[in-house]
């Protein structure tokens, strides 16, 4: 149980900083596009195209196009939520295998589990066994 918990924690401190970064905005450089319309001008001449030809914005001023678009990164954002359920998948499917494997054929890692007759009957069948 204790090294679940840590499990837990240690994936807790990694998940958790993916998932707010790939929510804060992200700049990354693209193509000149129209401000306005977020039409993309690539390849237009900046001296002939003074309008924009999706929304016809004067192109002129310094700020009518854009360089930087920003975003979030899902892939981080699903990357850590991914993180933050593998502990608790990884559990859920450990008790499945123990539950599975705990049934009606005793062993000696699960002789606590059996009821008294099944565990003096493997007893008997293996004396030599601890």
């Amino acid at each position: 149980m204790m090294m679940l918990i840590l499990l837990v924690a240690w994936f807790l401190t990694a998940a958790i900083p993916m998932i707010v970064l790939g929510y804060r905005d992200h700049p990354r450089w693209s193509s000149p596009y129209c401000v306005k319309c977020r039409y993309d001008l690539r390849g237009k001449d900046p001296e002939q195209a003074k309008d924009c030809p999706e929304c016809g914005a004067d192109l002129t001023p310094r700020t009518a196009v854009g360089f930087v678009r920003h975003g979030r990164r899902r892939g981080l954002v699903a990357y850590g939520f991914f993180l933050l359920l593998l502990p608790f998948l990884a559990s859920v499917g450990l008790a499945v295998l123990q539950y599975v494997h705990s049934g009606s054929n005793p062993n000696p890692g699960n002789l606590a589990a059996q009821s008294n007759t099944a565990v003096i009957q493997f007893a008997n069948q293996r004396p030599d066994e601890p």
